[in-house]
């Protein structure tokens, strides 16, 4: 297949127009002087909403945007690989239909490219759901760029964040090295696309991490019961990660990889949980077998499940207060050095 662009933005989406065209707005905006070498392809996995009479109203100023419609829902990982296939670019940045680019998204990704990446990954924004407040400014705590070489690094470092679709950029050639049997087998864990990434950079790795954050992720979003939590998180995550031994990836690197998924994800689902009142006893039972061995599951993981839920709504209120307190603090030590700084001048 010859391949006409650059880099193809694919936007798989099901039933949420509502967000969509946000989406594609913050999209057509980033593209700047890198429109001749960028496409945008929407893969509607059979939308039974107004998601077509969107899309129709978008290509009357903007025809430049192509539009995949499956005949009935193919499930949203079927629905992503086949989107690559139909791309035409070089590289293929997969985009959440609920998230939004920043205006320097695509200019920073080409830089990245331009330099000899792979695959970038991206910083991103935690956001409300309406968008209307920015709950954390920056996810990732790296503040530099950092160009990878070894695959086993990016997994002890990002773990199963990698599966976050809208960060993630990478040559459309590498993404399709993992057979479509294989990428489905993970489906019902909604993990294919964490698993295809390793895939992607497990022989040779040129990946770039982009501090700057380009993607803002809409937060509470996502109707996931506790039983689908478990799933993904506890039994998916941990097959996906051991597997990954098969690729060639250390057994260090898997366990990092382990230890940051407990202390960046499990930890603090038990903490929510515990805190609402919502049954989380039999987790014992479920995270025993994983983390035994780690540290961190016997002084933090395993107090969470058994003290009273008024104790961690105090810890919590505590936690909360501090930052704010510490957030008001820097915030005035940066306003008395600007203003120092403007009665020097």
């Amino acid at each position: 297949m010859e391949l006409s662009k650059r880099l193809s933005i694919c936007i798989p989406t099901y039933n949420r127009s509502q967000y969509l065209e946000e989406c594609l707005i913050s999209v057509l905006e980033t593209i700047g002087t890198h429109s001749d070498e960028t496409e945008i392809i929407v893969g509607d996995n059979g939308a039974t909403d107004d998601t077509p009479q969107l899309i129709a109203r978008i290509q009357q100023s903007h025809p430049e945007v192509r539009y995949q419609r499956r005949s009935e829902n193919l499930g949203a990982e079927c629905n992503i690989y086949t989107l690559v296939t139909e791309a035409n670019g070089e590289f293929v940045w997969l985009l959440g239909d609920d998230d939004r680019l920043t205006t320097d998204a695509v200019a920073s990704v080409f830089a990245a490219i331009d330099a000899g990446a792979e695959i970038a990954i991206c910083n991103f924004s935690i956001w409300s759901r309406d968008f209307a407040s920015v709950k954390q400014p920056t996810r990732f705590p790296m503040r530099q760029d950092i160009q990878y070489r070894d695959h086993n690094a990016v997994l002890a470092r990002f773990g199963i964040q990698v599966g976050f679709l809208s960060i993630i950029c990478m040559k459309r050639s590498q993404f399709l090295l993992c057979p479509f049997e294989k990428f489905m087998q993970y489906a019902e864990y909604g993990l294919s696309f964490m698993y295809n990434v390793y895939h992607a950079i497990s022989s040779e790795c040129r990946l770039t991490y982009l501090s700057e954050p380009l993607v803002q992720y809409r937060a509470d979003n996502s109707l996931m019961t506790p039983s689908t939590w478990n799933k993904i998180f506890i039994t998916g995550s941990s097959i996906v990660l051991e597997d990954l031994k098969t690729l060639g990836y250390t057994t260090t690197a898997v366990s990092e990889a382990r230890h940051r998924l407990l202390t960046d994800y499990v930890f603090t689902n038990l903490l929510w949980r515990t805190r609402e009142g919502v049954g989380n006893r039999s987790m014992f039972r479920e995270l025993l077998p994983l983390y035994r061995t780690d540290w961190f599951f016997w002084i933090a993981c395993v107090p969470t499940l058994i003290v009273p839920a008024f104790v961690v709504r105090l810890a919590t209120a505590f936690t909360r207060g501090w930052r704010k307190l510490r957030r008001s603090q820097k915030l005035s030590v940066e306003n008395t050095s600007n203003s120092l700084r403007s009665n020097d001048q």
